[in-house]
């Protein structure tokens, strides 16, 4: 709307579903992959992507809906990253829905999105990345602040090992008597692996 009755020019207001949508639409890929938590009661939550038009990465959006900062270990199956950079999207004051702010006060990576005519993609390619420091083989350490939103793009360091590990000594072996109510089973695999039914 125009800043005042004798402006000509328009100005908009946005709130932080804006940014939300410019971290979907720049750091968030096209293929959603499998993710899980261990997190039952959802404070902290995450989904995983690949990107057909950035292939070799893994890209994730994680949310922390907590008022406090929240330190998460990922864990990535058939991934090994060799780095990855980060946009954080925060707010000063995120509870406050009646600010009407320019821009509400909202920042990736301490940067505000020009929402001038013309402005808009130049100040979202001005976005500047941060690194990734937690990568110790295929799990990620990350601190998430309070209410916040990370989109996370990490790089592979190499090929994927699709190959399963191979199986030897399973125990027990033979015919069971009629009145087992209890047995230990195992497997020994020639790398580390989780076994699951």
């Amino acid at each position: 709307y125009p800043q005042n009755s004798s402006s000509s020019s328009t100005r908009h207001f946005v709130r932080p579903t804006y940014y939300a949508g410019i971290m979907l639409s720049q750091y968030f890929g096209d293929t959603m992959v499998e993710s899980s938590t261990t997190d039952t009661a959802e404070r902290i939550v995450g989904w995983a992507t690949k990107d057909t038009r950035d292939p070799g990465k893994i890209k994730l959006m994680l949310l922390n809906t907590e008022s406090t900062n929240a330190t998460v270990d990922i864990q990535l199956a058939g991934f090994v990253p060799s780095s990855g950079v980060y946009y954080e999207m925060k707010n000063p004051d995120p509870l406050n829905m009646s600010n009407i702010s320019a821009d509400g006060g909202t920042t990736i990576n301490g940067a505000t999105i020009d929402v001038t005519a013309g402005n808009v993609q130049s100040s979202i390619n001005a976005i500047p990345s941060r690194a990734v420091s937690g990568i110790v083989g295929s799990k990620v350490t990350h601190t998430i602040p309070p209410y916040a939103a990370v989109a996370m793009i990490l790089e592979s360091g190499g090929p994927v090992d699709s190959t399963p590990p191979s199986r030897s000594n399973p125990q027990p072996t033979g015919t069971l008597p009629i009145d087992t109510t209890a047995i230990t089973i195992g497997v020994e695999t020639n790398e580390s692996a989780t076994c699951r039914y």
